[in-house]
């Protein structure tokens, strides 16, 4: 299947796609358009966030880093992810600093 461009942001999408992955603008040329409304306002849905698969507009997605990948989630999701990241970046600071701790302490001996 040939891809064609987002009329919004020149993002390569499928024509079967109801909407575009990228900026959430909707595909006319695609599928029957979404008849279900946003969780957060009454603009009609064009993505869902990946982890609840809550509908959404494109304005109350946010872009948020995933393991190694950028994905789309709600603001809560989106909350939920930054902590986690938050956390992680923690935990691997103080790994960090223990293991430089340690050889420092190897290397006085």
């Amino acid at each position: 299947m040939k891809l064609i461009q987002c009329p919004a942001c020149s993002n390569e999408i499928s024509p079967a796609a109801e909407f575009c992955p990228k900026c959430g603008h909707p595909n006319r040329t695609g599928n029957s358009p979404s008849t279900m409304s946003c969780y957060q306002c009454d603009s009609p849905a064009t993505q869902k966030c990946v982890h609840c698969e809550t509908l959404s507009c494109a304005v109350h997605l946010e872009s948020c880093r995933a393991n190694k990948d950028r994905v789309l989630l709600c603001l809560a999701c989106a909350e939920k992810q930054k902590k986690a990241n938050k956390a992680i970046h923690l935990f691997a600071f103080f790994a960090f600093l223990i293991v430089v701790i340690l050889l420092a302490t190897q290397s006085q001996r």
